[in-house]
C-alpha cells in the first residue's frame, strides 16, 4: 500500500498527518492504526519517527473534518492541542477558510487562522 503523508511540527511536537479521505486508511481497524503508529513513529525508522499520527477523516455535519490522534506507543489520545493546530491549518488551507469546526474525540472545536 502506498501512503501519502505530511510531516508537521507544532510547538516541539512532530506528527505525520495521514488523510483517510484520500487513502485506503479509512478501512483500517483501530488496532491496525495503532500498529502503524508504533512502526512509523519509531525514531529509528527511515522517516525519522514522530510523536504520533494524526488521522484526518470525514467529520460530523457542520465540521470540515475529524482528527484522531494515535501516539507513538499505539495508544489513542482523546485530544492533542499541538496536533489540532497542525490539522486545523491543513484543513483550513485545503478548504480555503479562515475558521471552521473540527471534530475531535471530545468535542467539535472551532479553529481560526491568525
Amino acid at each position: 500500500m502506498k501512503l501519502d503523508f505530511i510531516k508537521v511540527h507544532g510547538s516541539q511536537n512532530d506528527f505525520f498527518i495521514l488523510d483517510e479521505r484520500k487513502s485506503g486508511l479509512g478501512e483500517f481497524s483501530d488496532a491496525q492504526k495503532a500498529l502503524l503508529a508504533q512502526k512509523l513513529c519509531d525514531r529509528s525508522h527511515l522517516l525519522g519517527g514522530a510523536d504520533g499520527i494524526l488521522f484526518v477523516g470525514n467529520g460530523n455535519p457542520g465540521t470540515i473534518g475529524k482528527m484522531r490522534v494515535f501516539n507513538s506507543d499505539g495508544s489513542e489520545a482523546s485530544m492533542c492541542g499541538n496536533g489540532l493546530r497542525t490539522v486545523a491549518r491543513y484543513l483550513l488551507e485545503e478548504n480555503e477558510l479562515g475558521e471552521a469546526k473540527i471534530e475531535t474525540m471530545k468535542a467539535d472545536l472551532l479553529v481560526k487562522k491568525k
